[in-house]
């Protein structure tokens, strides 16, 4: 009976060494190589910001990459990196949810007419942008504007598309305006200029630029004349009461 549980207590100990043996050599024969870079992807890259005062839009697309065997960073400074070589990109503008129109953007070179991209880690060679001549309408109480857009590269056949609603346009009462020249407290010691205006519909937040005008005249030569405009950021990132607009906000500027 002893010499049974031996041989019995043998043959199990054989058994798990012979399962242990077998674990190791399946670890062992594992690949550890790390990849470290996914399949390659087309991946757009899309910044714009369509602003209803602005008769001319700007929308820019790049395009993400990366290598397997080098840094992102190597790229960073070669143009073609960043930009696809040809692209189809419209804009289509929904009043209601009914479709109005579709505006082909064009490619242009903003290093060429007055944009130019400012130096740094990535290529200023170029500054491609793709412009929209069209008026943006603003949103209004009863109307409702959105902006769809489209992007087809001809060569992957791949689409983008991104949609936006128009913002609406704030209504400036105070400190200027077309029937007041606004609210500015004085006395001996400091001063403070009211900001008063309606918010515009679907906005999230605003800035307030004052805009001075200033003529210089020489006092020698009272023809001699010239124009100053001087900006006054009289307060940044204030936010709506609500996106639905037409609310009425006030900020007291020291």
């Amino acid at each position: 009976m002893f010499a049974k549980l031996i041989e019995k207590n043998l043959h199990q100990r054989i058994y798990s060494f012979i399962l242990c043996a077998l674990g190791l050599f399946t670890l062992n024969s594992c690949d550890n190589e790390l990849v470290i870079a996914a399949e390659w992807e087309e991946v757009p890259i899309v910044y714009g910001v369509l602003n209803p005062t602005d008769h001319v839009n700007y929308i820019r697309i790049q395009r993400a990459y990366l290598d397997e065997t080098r840094g992102a960073l190597s790229f960073s400074g070669i143009a073609d990196s960043l930009y696809f070589d040809t692209l189809d990109v419209s804009i289509t503008e929904y009043h209601q949810g009914i479709e109005k129109n579709t505006y082909k953007l064009n490619r242009i070179d903003g290093n060429k007419e007055g944009l130019p991209k400012d130096s740094g880690i990535f290529s200023n060679e170029f500054n491609y942008l793709y412009r929209l001549n069209a008026i943006v309408n603003a949103s209004t109480f009863s109307n409702d504007y959105e902006y769809r857009l489209t992007i087809f590269n001809p060569k992957s056949g791949n689409i983008t598309r991104s949609t936006t609603l128009s913002v609406g346009s704030p209504e400036v009462e105070s400190p200027a305006s077309a029937t007041s020249v606004g609210l500015i407290i004085t006395n001996d010691e400091n001063f403070k200029v009211v900001g008063l205006y309606q918010e515009g519909k679907y906005a999230r937040s605003y800035d307030m630029v004052m805009r001075i005008w200033i003529e210089e005249i020489n006092n020698e030569d009272s023809a001699n004349r010239r124009a100053l405009a001087l900006d006054w950021t009289m307060f940044q990132g204030q936010r709506t009461q609500s996106i639905n607009g037409f609310r009425e906000s006030i900020a007291v500027i020291p």
